[in-house]
């Protein structure tokens, strides 16, 4: 019995271990998710801020190629681009600051588009003319880029953070991890002395009545009263000492009955 409750100890220790490892890897799954979706996030941002400047430079390619006109078909592959970019990001499961920062970024970037799409139709029916009004292509750029340059920026302070999170998510991972291994070992080895003690000091006084018996000497009782295996052995020692010592006491009766026959029929 006392070694199934060192086994049942031993059992919950480990459950006990499991159960903080899987805690601690939640939380830190969490934190690791978290940070991939804010560095996702910003890399799409990232490249929007490029696609922008793109956007103009097909501006300024349109009053200076010799076929203005051919420069419609970049521009259309140009503004593609960024709306797929744009589409793949709202799928991104972001929330508080950073999901604010680039929620109005479709909207100021259609604008954008809008705005340098008409400028590039201008300007390849009248070159010239649109060469005079260059200074229109950072205006349009103006319209989302604030909007980039703020969504950029909140999303480097929310992955710092998030950065942050998840570090301390491995150390708490690991501190519960280590308390958790501590205690577990700290209970094993608790249960496993008692449960050494509550045998070898039986089995010492087991002892202790059998040599006194070998010795002849009847009337070393165990004064174990547990009822596990031990318990029961030396019981049954016991038992056999009190046996042995009625069937002794029953023959120096016998025997001294008979001398004192003997005496009677020498008188």
């Amino acid at each position: 019995m006392k070694f199934g409750i060192l086994v049942g100890v031993v059992v919950l220790a480990f459950s006990g271990l499991v159960t903080a490892v899987l805690v601690g890897n939640a939380s830190v799954q969490d934190a690791n998710t978290e940070l991939r979706y804010l560095n996702e996030a910003e890399e799409l941002v990232l490249q929007l801020d490029t696609r922008a400047s793109e956007l103009k430079v097909d501006g300024f390619k349109t009053i200076v190629r010799a076929d203005p006109e051919a420069q419609l078909a970049e521009l259309a592959d140009d503004i593609a681009t960024p709306e797929g970019m744009l589409a793949e990001l709202a799928t991104i499961p972001i929330t508080g600051p950073a999901a604010e920062s680039v929620a109005g970024l479709a909207d100021s970037f259609r604008a954008y588009t809008d705005a340098i799409s008409a400028w590039v139709d201008l300007a390849v029916v009248d070159p010239v003319t649109m060469r005079g009004r260059w200074e229109e292509i950072q205006a349009a750029n103006d319209l989302t880029d604030g909007a980039v340059s703020e969504a950029k920026d909140v999303l480097a302070s929310e992955s710092d953070a998030a950065q942050v999170r998840l570090d301390d998510a491995l150390a708490q991972a690991e501190l519960i991890a280590i308390a958790a291994a501590v205690a577990g070992v700290l209970v094993i080895i608790g249960i496993s002395v008692l449960t050494m003690r509550s045998v070898t000091r039986p089995v010492a006084r087991v002892k202790t009545s059998l040599d006194a018996l070998a010795k002849g000497d009847l009337t070393v009782v165990t004064g174990v009263t547990s009822r596990d295996e031990v318990g029961q052995m030396a019981a049954s020692l016991d038992a056999a000492q009190a046996n042995l010592r009625a069937v002794l006491a029953s023959v120096s009766d016998s025997a001294t009955a008979v001398a004192a026959s003997s005496e009677e029929l020498s008188a």
